[in-house]
C-alpha cells in the first residue's frame, strides 16, 4: 500500500512539474513572439502597435527590465512625432537625448530616433540661418533676443555643441554691429546739429536795429 502511494505520489509530481514546464515554455514562447512583432513594428515605424506587442511581452514575463524600457522610447517617439507639426525642434531634439540615455539591449528605437535626430539638426541648422539674417537686416534689439533664446536652449543638450558655439558667435557679432549701428546713428546726429542754421533774429534784436526817431531829419 505505501509502495503504492509512493507510486502515485510521484506520478502527481510529475504531471505537476511537466505543467508547470508547459507553462513556462509557453510564456516563454509568448514573450518572444511578442518582442520579436514588437521590433518588427518598431522598424516599420507602427509604434503604437509595437507597444502594444511589448505589453503583451510583459504578460508573459512581468517587470521584464527590456520590454519596460523599449515602451519608455515609444512613448517618446509619439511625442516626437506629436510635436512635427509645431516645429518644436528643441523639445524633440530633448526627447531624443532620453531615449538614448535609457538602456536597451537592441537599440532598435534608438536608431529610429537618431534618423530622425538628422531631421532635427536641420531644422535647427536653418533656425540659426534666419538669426543671421536678422542680424544682416539691422534688426539687432529681435536678433539679440532670439539668439539668446537659443543658446538657452543649445545648453540643455549635449547633441547640440555645434549650434551652440555658432549661436555665441552670432551673439558677439550681433552686439558688435548693434553698438557700432549706435554710434553711427549718434555721430550722424550730431553732424546734423552742426550743419543746422543759425536760428533767426526775433522781434527784440529787429528792435535793436530800427532807426533813432531823434535823428530823422523831418521833410
Amino acid at each position: 500500500m505505501k509502495k503504492l502511494s509512493a507510486i502515485l505520489l510521484t506520478i502527481i509530481i510529475s504531471i505537476t512539474l511537466s505543467a508547470c514546464n508547459n507553462k513556462t515554455n509557453e510564456s516563454n514562447q509568448q514573450y518572444e513572439d511578442a518582442m520579436s512583432n514588437g521590433k518588427s513594428s518598431v522598424v516599420e515605424e507602427e509604434y503604437n502597435k509595437a507597444i502594444d506587442y511589448f505589453d503583451l511581452a510583459l504578460e508573459a514575463k512581468k517587470d521584464d527590465k527590456e520590454a519596460t524600457n523599449l515602451i519608455k522610447q515609444l512613448k517618446l517617439m509619439l511625442e516626437i512625432e506629436e510635436s512635427e507639426s509645431h516645429g518644436a525642434y528643441f523639445y524633440q531634439m530633448e526627447r531624443i537625448d532620453k531615449i538614448n540615455a535609457i538602456d536597451t539591449e537592441t537599440d532598435v528605437v534608438k536608431k529610429k530616433a537618431n534618423d530622425y535626430k538628422e531631421d532635427v539638426l536641420k531644422n535647427i541648422d536653418d533656425s540659426i540661418d534666419y538669426l543671421e539674417e536678422e542680424i544682416n537686416d539691422g534688426d539687432y534689439e529681435k536678433a539679440q533676443k532670439d539668439i539668446e533664446d537659443f543658446i538657452k536652449e543649445c545648453k540643455k543638450s549635449d547633441s547640440l555643441g555645434e549650434q551652440l558655439d555658432r549661436c555665441e558667435g552670432l551673439l558677439k557679432t550681433c552686439k558688435a554691429e548693434k553698438k557700432k549701428a549706435e554710434e553711427e546713428a549718434k555721430k550722424e546726429a550730431e553732424e546734423q546739429q552742426r550743419r543746422m542754421p543759425a536760428p533767426s533774429c526775433g522781434i527784440s534784436d529787429l528792435r535793436g536795429h530800427q532807426p533813432d526817431a531823434s535823428r530823422i531829419t523831418p521833410v
